[in-house]
């Protein structure tokens, strides 16, 4: 894999992948929303630290060139990380997810590439419909995105994700609120069965593209109550919040993985990335 291009560069995960194809040796094409000349303070940090590399380049997926200058650098794949897995309400810039998953779909038809979305583990139902009567909005909104890839059989995969968490967690979810003040807006939903390692998602996305793997899967921590016992870890309340764990429908094959650190490791990294830029998320606010 010499090329890649990422939509959804910036996102939490998708960052994370960034990262992971530079240190493999892949040139990145980074697209995402913000322009360069309107990120907001986090994105500019994260841009900033990958700083003048030779294999990547970044541009706003607005931009009316976007595809055809994608398609002038051939790459050989095409990762699809726009839209967070753990958003569970209000997912922003419906419309433009959609055309430029569109357009993803396109050039990757046009021009035979493998295309490979992070989706949600919500998105396991039969149906949008079903989704929507559970009250999973999330799980609809993935579900709708998946549906789009059919288009592309045999030549697309899709990784579906639990909880995410670590360096750069978006400020709406419940770890990296407990880490910022000890308390957790009790509003805020996640999938509470389950909780996995950026960087391990970043690596099973990294290989889905390495090993040309197509289909639809699943990935998973092996741990019972894995979220429950970070959050435990975290301020030494597993109850915290009054979640309700239900059991997690799972549809698809699993994936099977190697994870980098412990759970206990993991928080610890996203421990030192908050503190480190605690300034930059109390500005946020």
């Amino acid at each position: 894999m010499k090329r890649a291009v990422v939509v959804g560069a910036l996102s939490f995960v998708g960052y994370h992948l960034v990262q992971k194809l530079l240190l493999e040796g892949t040139e990145v094409i980074a697209l995402d929303i913000e322009s360069l000349l309107e990120l907001s303070p986090l994105n500019e940090e994260k841009l900033l630290l990958i700083g003048r590399h030779a294999n990547f380049s970044y541009d706003s997926i607005e931009s009316g060139e976007t595809w055809r200058e994608a398609c002038e650098q051939a790459p050989d794949i095409v990762y699809f990380c726009l839209c967070e897995p753990n958003q569970m309400i209000e997912f922003p810039e419906q419309s433009l997810v959609q055309r430029t998953l569109d357009e993803a779909i396109s050039f990757c038809r046009k021009h035979e590439k493998q295309l490979v979305m992070l989706s949600s583990l919500n998105a396991s139902v039969a149906s949008a419909d079903i989704a929507k009567s559970s009250g999973t909005a999330n799980g609809a909104w993935f579900y709708t995105l998946e549906k789009k890839l059919e288009k592309l059989a045999p030549s697309f995969a899709v990784l579906r994700v639990p909880t995410v968490y670590g360096p750069w967690q978006p400020s709406f979810m419940i770890y990296h609120q407990l880490i910022i003040s000890k308390e957790a807006n009790v509003e805020v939903q996640e999938n509470s069965n389950d909780a996995v390692y950026v960087e391990d998602v970043a690596q099973c996305l990294y290989r889905f593209g390495a090993e040309r793997i197509s289909g639809t899967y699943y990935i998973e921590s092996e741990e019972a109550g894995q979220w429950k016992k970070g959050i435990e870890l975290l301020c030494g309340n597993e109850n915290i919040g009054k979640v309700e764990s239900k059991p997690q429908l799972k549809i698809g094959t699993r994936y099977l993985y190697r994870p980098n650190c412990s759970l206990q490791e993991g928080l610890e990294q996203q421990i030192l990335h908050v503190n480190k830029y605690k300034q930059l998320y109390e500005d946020m606010k």
